[in-house]
Order: C-alpha cells, then sequence, then structure tokens
C-alpha cells in the first residue's frame, strides 16, 4: 500500500487528481451528498485513512438524473485506464439498493474482467426487501456479485446475516464496520443557555418519522424548549403542519443546510432526536453522540448495537408518538440524565465508530485482501 495524500475534492473527499500515479484504493460513491456520500467523506477524507493510504473517489452517478448513465460510462473507463496504467490496487464499492447496486455491479464486473479485487460495503437498510423482491436472475446477478468480492463489509449484524445467510458470502469475507465520524477536540458545552433546542437532521418525510416528530412535539406545550428540523425532502409539507399545530415560534423547520450550519446545529444543540422507520446505521445519529448530545432513536438496523436504552440514548419503537412525547419529556426535565446519557454517547462512538477506530479495521481488511491477490 501506498500511503500519500489525496488532492482535495468538491465532496471533501479526494478526486481523481492524484499527487503521484499510484492510488492505492478507489472509493466509489454516488456523488449526491447524500448518506453514503456523507459515510464516504467522514471515513475516506479523514486523517486516520489518508495518512496511511492514497485514496481517489470516482462519482458513479452525480446530482443529474439524465446525466447518470453518462457518468457511470466515465467512471467505467476511468476505472479501467486506471488498472492499465497500474494504478489501482483495491476498488471500494460503496453499495446500497436499486440503482445503487446495478452501478456498483458493472463496477464490479468490470474489476473482475481485468482483475481487480474489490471490497463492498453495505449501505441502506432496505437492501433485504430489495434482494427479496429481484426476479430470479436478477437475484443470481446480485449474489453472484457479492460472492465474487474479496470482501463484504456490513454495518452491524443483521446485515450480516443478511450477506451469509441470503446472499450466500462465506463467514470468513464477511465484516462488521461501521460508519464512521471524527469526535471532536474537548469536551462538550454542557451549561448552554436557555431553553434546550431539540435537534433533527435526516430527509423530512414518513421514512425518517418526522410526522410522528412534529406531533409529538405538539404534545410539549407546557415544557421550555425550541426545535431545528433540517433536511431536504418534505420541508412544506413539515412546515405547514407546525403551523397548523401553532409551534411556528418554537419549531424552526430549515431544510437542506451546509455542513458547517449543521455542525453549528449540534454545537447548540442539548438533544438529537431520529425516530426513524428504516436505517441500516445513521451517520446523523453517530454525529451527534460524538458531539456529546442526549440521543432520542429508534432500534432499527444496527442502532442497537450502538445506543443501549438509558445508558447512551433512549430508545422508542418507531411510529410510537406517545413514547416518542414520553422520551423527549425525560430528556427536556431531566438534565441529569440528558447530560450523562451524552457524555456516555460520546464515549461509544469514540471506542466503535471513531474514525481512527475504523480506519484501522479497514486497513486490515485491505491488507488481508492484498495479500490474496
Amino acid at each position: 500500500m501506498t500511503g500519500l495524500a489525496p488532492a482535495a475534492g468538491r465532496s471533501g473527499l479526494a478526486d481523481d487528481r492524484v499527487v503521484e500515479a499510484r492510488p492505492g484504493v478507489v472509493v466509489a460513491v454516488p456523488g449526491l451528498n447524500g448518506g453514503v456520500d456523507e459515510a464516504a467523506r467522514h471515513l475516506f477524507g479523514d486523517r486516520s485513512i489518508t495518512d496511511r493510504l492514497a485514496v481517489t473517489t470516482l462519482v458513479t452517478r452525480g446530482g443529474r438524473p439524465w446525466l447518470a448513465p453518462v457518468v457511470l460510462a466515465g467512471a467505467l473507463a476511468r476505472l479501467v485506464g486506471w488498472h492499465r496504467r497500474g494504478r489501482v490496487e483495491v476498488l471500494h464499492l460503496n453499495v446500497s439498493s436499486r440503482g445503487s447496486a446495478y452501478r456498483k455491479l458493472a463496477l464490479g464486473r468490470v474489476a473482475r474482467a481485468v482483475g481487480l479485487p474489490y471490497v463492498i460495503q453495505l449501505h441502506g437498510g432496505g437492501f433485504e426487501r430489495f434482494h427479496a423482491e429481484l426476479g430470479d436472475r436478477s437475484r443470481r446477478v446480485v449474489e453472484r456479485f457479492f460472492a465474487d468480492a474479496a470482501h463484504v463489509c456490513v454495518l452491524g449484524e443483521p446485515f450480516r446475516r443478511l450477506v451469509e445467510d441470503q446472499l450466500g458470502v462465506p463467514a470468513d469475507r464477511v465484516s462488521v464496520v461501521r460508519n464512521a465520524v471524527a469526535v471532536p477536540v474537548g469536551e462538550p458545552a454542557t451549561d448552554r443557555s436557555g431553553p434546550p433546542m431539540i435537534l433533527f437532521t435526516g430527509r423530512l418525510g414518513p421514512g425518517k418519522g418526522t410526522p410522528e416528530l412534529v406531533e409529538a412535539l405538539g404534545r410539549l406545550a407546557d415544557l421550555s424548549w425550541t426545535a431545528v428540523l433540517v433536511g431536504d425532502g418534505e420541508v412544506d409539507a413539515t412546515r405547514r403542519r407546525v403551523q397548523a399545530l401553532g409551534l411556528d415560534d418554537r419549531v424552526e423547520v430549515r431544510g437542506w443546510q451546509s455542513r458547517a450550519a449543521v455542525s453549528e446545529l449540534l454545537d447548540a444543540a442539548s438533544i438529537f432526536v431520529l425516530p426513524s422507520h428504516l436505517e441500516a446505521l445513521s451517520v446523523s445519529l453517530l454525529e451527534a453522540m460524538a458531539a456529546g448530545l442526549c440521543c432520542v432513536a429508534t432500534p432499527v438496523g444496527a442502532h442497537p448495537e450502538i445506543v443501549t436504552d438509558g445508558i447512551d440514548g433512549l430508545l422508542i419503537e418507531p411510529g410510537d408518538v406517545a413514547a416518542l412525547q414520553q422520551a423527549l419529556t425525560v430528556a427536556l426535565t431531566d438534565r441529569s440524565l440528558r447530560l450523562r446519557l451524552g457524555r456516555q454517547a460520546r464515549s461509544t462512538v469514540e471506542t466503535t465508530c471513531s474514525t481512527a477506530v475504523v480506519a484501522d479495521q479497514l486497513s486490515a481488511i485491505y491488507d488481508r485482501v492484498l495479500a490474496r491477490s
């Protein structure tokens, strides 16, 4: 492996400009600034990885749907060109459902044809359903794609079982590798002035549970708090419901925000809430835990492996407005509990999901892959 530093790309990762001729790892990302891009940015843009590996990103879709086939064709051509010039050692494919799976499958076929080992990192809580709904032929193609991988990384035990039991990948080629976030230097602020701020970041809509969140906030009129909801999706519908419940003066629906703005909100917030119905392992949740916030979440995907109810967060079932109201009431009214949960959340992330920890795991996987190739 080389240890070259990458050139800075627009996504915060390396782009296809490199400072020397041979990057060690090419990382395929959709280029949408969504969850997969965020997860890749956190890990592959951090010095924990870039100080030891040369990383180059390969955008496979881009933000303009009508150009997606052209972007993919360019990615395939670029990958072949890099391989012919001896510039690629490992291809890292970030895979989720539907179009993502098919695009990465195309890259995987090209990689296999030219003898380039590829590692799959499975994202997205909906892959099991996607796999089950495939026709027989398509299912066999997807399963072969996973079987041909040099290694498969999953975000938690439910996805390990999926990959081993349903996709047929041998257990010795499957590892749990969490999404990673950097833990801020220094202790988080605990003396925030004013009413506690409740923060949500994610895609506004039913999938993330924001309709239930707004309803729960509407039942907390007797308590002192403010809330900020950040994200794309059903922004206008969420604002209308906030207005209908008379929460305009307490709940701000901001829509999509920059990374810098989200960081400022994490610094100002006291409580983070993510009442999702479906997740793999939310980067937004990990960011909030790393910031030392008291987190209220649902036990979906790998969340129960990171958050233990009453220890480093509060867990409620998806869709349960009364339980969400009760959890928020506890977090708002018991300051000592709120601070304790936030401190332990930060410690949990530091030991399990920090960029340094996950970089060590991923580097060891690459070493094994290269030793076999």
